[in-house]
C-alpha cells in the first residue's frame, strides 16, 4: 500500500510540477533522453563536452553558462536530483579510458558542519549515481577533518595551504580495503585541483596504488 501511495504521490507531483530539462528548462514530458537523465533528447545530443584533462583529472564540461547554473542549483538550491543526473551523464559521456581499472570510487567529502547545513554532499550524490552506472563500489572512509575557508578568490598557493591536512581516511566496516587498489576521486568541479590533490595524497599514504580524479566541470582560476 505504501509503495502505491508513493507512486501516486510522485505522479501527482509531476502533474503539478512537471520535471524540466536541467539544461534548457523545457518540460520533459515524453522528451526525456533516458530514464535517469533530467535532460531532453536534444540537449543530451548537443552536450557541450570538453573532456578536459588536467593534472590527471578528467573533466566533462566547462563551468560556464547553463553548466554553471546546474552546479549552483544542486549545491545551493537543494536540487539533489540534478546532481544525480550529472553523475549518470558523467558515467556515459566522460572520456575516461580507465573505467575498467577502477576498484572503487570515493566522493570528495564535506566537513560535517557544511554537510548539516546543506543536507547532503553533492559530490557523493554524483559519485553514487556514476558508480552505479559503471558498477563500481563506493567507499565512504575519506573524511574532511578540518573546516576550511571558502576557496573562491584564493590563489593556488592559498588554496593548497587551506586544504593541507584537512582530510583523513579510515576503512569502514563492510567496505573493501584500499591497499594496492586503483581508486577514483569524484567531485563537482575542478579549478586548481588543490582539494583533489590533497585527497589523493591521503589515499596514497594509506596504501592506494593509483588515484584518478573526475569532475562534472572545469574552470580556470579567476585572475
Amino acid at each position: 500500500m505504501v509503495k502505491y501511495l508513493k507512486y501516486a504521490t510522485e505522479f501527482a507531483m509531476e502533474l503539478v510540477y512537471p520535471e524540466l530539462c536541467m539544461f534548457c528548462g523545457e518540460a520533459l514530458d515524453g522528451n526525456r533522453a533516458e530514464k535517469h537523465y533530467l535532460t531532453c533528447c536534444q540537449c543530451l545530443n548537443e552536450l557541450p563536452l570538453i573532456n578536459h584533462k588536467e593534472n590527471g583529472c578528467y573533466c566533462l564540461l566547462s563551468y560556464e553558462g547553463q553548466t554553471e547554473e546546474i552546479i549552483k542549483r544542486f549545491k545551493y538550491n537543494n536540487q539533489k536530483r540534478w546532481a544525480r543526473s550529472a553523475g549518470v551523464i558523467m558515467a556515459k559521456y566522460a572520456d575516461f579510458p580507465e573505467w575498467k581499472e577502477i576498484d572503487a570510487a570515493l566522493p570528495v567529502p564535506l566537513h560535517s558542519k557544511r554537510l548539516r547545513q546543506r543536507g547532503y554532499n553533492q559530490a557523493e550524490v554524483i559519485c553514487r549515481a556514476m558508480a552505479a552506472e559503471q558498477d563500481i563500489p563506493v567507499l565512504t572512509g575519506l573524511k574532511r577533518t578540518k573546516e576550511t575557508q571558502a576557496l573562491f578568490g584564493l590563489t593556488v598557493e592559498q588554496r593548497e595551504q587551506a586544504v593541507s591536512g584537512a582530510f583523513a581516511f579510515a576503512e569502514q566496516p563492510g567496505e573493501q580495503v584500499i591497499q594496492g587498489k586503483t581508486l577514483l576521486l569524484v567531485d563537482d568541479i575542478l579549478t586548481t585541483g588543490a582539494t583533489l590533490k590533497e585527497c589523493a595524497k591521503v589515499l596514497k599514504e594509506c596504501g592506494a596504488r593509483e588515484v584518478y580524479c573526475i569532475t562534472f566541470a572545469w574552470t580556470k582560476l579567476a585572475e
